[in-house]
């Protein structure tokens, strides 16, 4: 298929609810313009300090390729050096329905739009039509995040189910049945200690979640909080826990993502720090009972991630 052919081709890069964004929009625009969607994996061997990896084939979705090797040859410094002046010069002189790389900074508001830094809760990107409805008539290769849930609104169904695991990991049965029995509430707890992700990452701390808490109480009778993180020594001694609590060890090998989504998405209800991983897991709950979600307003990389009926704590 040469580049001309028209196809969408997603850069995937990130951890797994990047991943997630951007396979929902890339299969969202593919289904819309009724083209193939290949996924470029490339992004993962040189992921040096984060170590992230694939891990979308542990789920039911759709492509027509996945490939190894750079699509446009960013496995080679010079090759990536010459890409990147080509997109400033296509971002200053392409008009946008002949573009060749679909970036969303192209059309993105930046954070300084809201006075504030990313670290410090501000926004770098937003949702927008024009990329959302962009028409597809050769090669596209798509560079972003695509954080909006409003990119594949349209498809909800088809990408919840693309979305279901292929088969479920090896989860603790014992907290499993009891997350089952509960009015259990995921409780999402990143601190961004990884890598150097804390120097411009936004942290949520202590005052969000017991506002959080505060809030789940006043909706639930009688919650059971779940407690997914990496630090339970961090919750252990900040987090004044209203209810019944069990700490779950989320898992910190990034190539085994998904092991905790299983527990995560029987979960009922909600509450998340600014976490890509947190917000897949309570979009995809298929909780029969009403959601409650709350999630911080801030630190969000687009200002159109969270759904409207989702609560918003400052």
């Amino acid at each position: 298929m040469s580049i001309t052919q028209s196809k969408v081709v997603i850069q995937l890069a990130g951890g797994l609810g990047n991943q997630l964004f951007q396979y929902s929009f890339a299969r969202s625009l593919a289904l819309r313009n009724d083209v193939p969607l290949w996924l470029d994996i490339s992004s993962f061997k040189r992921d040096f300090v984060y170590k992230c990896k694939f891990n979308l084939d542990q789920f039911n979705i759709k492509t027509d390729k996945i490939i190894q090797n750079s699509y446009c040859g960013k496995d080679s410094r010079i090759t990536n050096k010459l890409l990147k002046i080509y997109q400033k010069t296509e971002d200053l002189l392409i008009p946008f329905h002949k573009k060749f790389f679909l970036s969303e900074r192209c059309l993105s508001v930046k954070s300084t739009a809201c006075n504030l830094s990313f670290k410090e809760g501000g926004w770098v990107d937003s949702h927008s039509r024009l990329i959302q409805n962009f028409q597809v008539n050769k090669t596209v290769i798509l560079d972003g995040s695509f954080q909006s849930p409003a990119y594949f609104d349209e498809f909800a169904p088809i990408i919840k189910q693309d979305l279901s695991l292929k088969t479920y990991p090896q989860s603790n049965t014992d907290t499993l049945k009891q997350i089952r029995e509960t009015d259990s509430v995921c409780v999402g707890v990143r601190r961004y200690s990884d890598g150097n992700a804390s120097d411009y990452h936004y942290i949520c701390e202590r005052d969000f979640y017991q506002k959080a808490f505060e809030r789940m109480q006043s909706s639930l009778s009688n919650p059971h909080y779940f407690i997914f993180t990496l630090e339970p020594n961090w919750v252990m001694k900040n987090l004044k826990i209203p209810g019944p609590f069990t700490i779950v060890g989320a898992e910190d090998d990034r190539s085994k993502a998904t092991n905790d989504f299983e527990q995560m998405l029987e979960c009922k209800h909600f509450i998340m720090s600014n976490s890509t991983y947190y917000w897949w897991a309570a979009w995809l709950s298929s909780s029969a009972c009403e959601k409650v979600i709350i999630a911080p307003r801030l630190g969000w990389a687009n200002k159109d991630t969270i759904p409207y009926d989702w609560i918003l704590i400052d």
